[in-house]
């Protein structure tokens, strides 16, 4: 077994509450407005980026996209040129 879980220690997962409605994203509430890898940085913290291995297009012309993950808030986006995929 693993060692036992400190009740007082602080989690390692950040607590937002996130809303995603068709009018919009609301992260704790706020309108997130519009949708880049910057307003989430704003309200979510530095994220990891995970460039993609290859960088060619597929057979139908598509790229592949970039991930933007906040691990410790559980979010993980694609975007492209910094703009999030609807």
């Amino acid at each position: 077994m693993g060692a036992p879980v400190d009740p007082e220690a602080p989690s390692r997962l950040a607590s937002h509450d996130i809303d995603i409605a068709p009018a919009g994203v609301k992260i704790d509430g706020v309108p997130v407005g519009e949708m880049t890898v910057a307003r989430f940085t704003h309200f979510l913290g530095q994220p990891r980026v995970v460039e993609p291995a290859l960088k060619e297009s597929d057979a139908h012309g598509n790229l592949p996209k970039t991930r933007v993950i906040w691990d410790t808030s559980g979010v993980m986006l694609c975007t492209e040129h910094d703009q999030m995929e609807p």
